[in-house]
């Protein structure tokens, strides 16, 4: 699009997407350096003495934002400004609480102001002593009331508050940490020690070191009936989150459904268990599009054949206990092969007429 400069007039062309990005727009760097110097300052009027000076754009617009109160000139009219309503402050009387002494206070001081001076204030503090023995050693101690009241256990001493946690607090109460019971190590049988806490939030699974904490995650963890759940709902939810890439033979499958008006679903979650490929809720009908390599098409791979590796073995294995729940369900389960789609998708989706 072709726009003009902020600075120069000049026209010249730019994208659609940094117009609406941008609220001002140049037409080179030294047009937009020195529409910024241009700008950078703002003509205003002082509070205090009323002369006009100028101020730094950022600082004006906080003063129109209402984040700044006033704008000053220089320090001198700050201080002068604020000195004179201070100066102006209308002082009331108001009595000690300690002495009963009237004394002055500024109006915004009057409902938190209480004695009239420093030493009203320390000799009313002192008339709320209160003796009281120490939970340790038992011997008698004086404590401020205000300062009492906000702890259940008191002490005369820090000493006697150490002690105090060291011992009773250890035999008291177990949850603090203190108490550790002897455990054994998972995998290399070893005695170690921890806190109920800590055999609590590890579901009894206790290691001596993260050395041995990833053994078990590694060799033993996902062969528990907890951790084939974990690994089979994480895998599916990746599934399922992830943007999928449809292959080349499941958008041929998909082209002929759509040209022959059968409504499918594509990529199901089933039983909480498997993903199919296609289900046509019409018949009851599965279909699973297979490409030759990762599936093993038997045409190709095989005995006297390109030999199967393990990967593939593994994934036969899994098509055939998939194929044999889906079936024991009541679905009509159809397994496609790709090399079959490519050569003729008609005679090969023929079950669906």
């Amino acid at each position: 699009m072709v726009i003009n400069c902020n600075y120069c007039g000049k026209e010249f062309n730019k994208s659609k997407s940094q117009i609406n990005k941008y609220k001002h727009h140049f037409c080179c760097n030294e047009c937009r350096l020195n529409y910024n110097k241009k700008n950078k300052f703002t003509k205003v009027i002082c509070d205090y003495c009323k002369t006009e000076f100028e101020i730094e754009t950022r600082h004006y617009k906080k003063y129109l934002k209402g984040i700044n109160e006033h704008i000053f000139c220089s320090r001198e009219c700050n201080s002068k400004y604020y000195g004179e309503i201070k100066h102006n402050n209308i002082y009331l009387n108001k009595t000690c609480e300690f002495c009963g002494k009237k004394y002055h206070v500024p109006s915004y001081k009057l409902n938190t102001s209480r004695f009239c001076s420093l030493e009203c204030y320390e000799n009313f503090r002192k008339t709320k002593v209160i003796t009281l023995n120490c939970d340790y050693c038992n011997k008698e101690f004086t404590g401020i009331k205000s300062q009492i009241d906000k702890y259940k256990n008191h002490f005369c001493s820090k000493e006697c508050k150490a002690n105090y946690e060291s011992i009773v607090r250890k035999e008291d109460n177990q949850q603090w940490g203190y108490s550790k019971i002897e455990c054994v190590c998972e995998i290399c049988k070893t005695t170690i020690y921890r806190t109920p806490y800590e055999i609590d939030r590890c579901k009894n699974n206790i290691f001596c070191s993260i050395e041995c904490k990833n053994l078990w995650m590694k060799n033993v963890y996902p062969y528990t009936e907890e951790g084939k759940e974990h690994y089979k709902n994480n895998g599916i939810r990746t599934i399922l989150n992830n943007k999928y890439n449809n292959t080349v033979p499941e958008l041929l499958v998909k082209q002929y459904l759509i040209i022959n008006n059968i409504n499918y679903e594509f990529q199901l979650l089933m039983y909480n268990k498997f993903i199919v490929d296609f289900y046509i809720p019409d018949k009851n009908i599965i279909i699973e599009v297979q490409g030759d390599y990762w599936h093993g098409n038997p045409l190709k791979y095989g005995d006297d054949k390109i030999p199967l590796n393990e990967r593939q073995i593994k994934q036969i294995n899994k098509d055939k206990s998939r194929y044999a729940y889906l079936t024991k369900c009541g679905h009509s389960v159809y397994m496609v092969w790709e090399s079959d789609i490519h050569k003729d998708i008609e005679k090969c989706l023929s079950f669906l007429n």
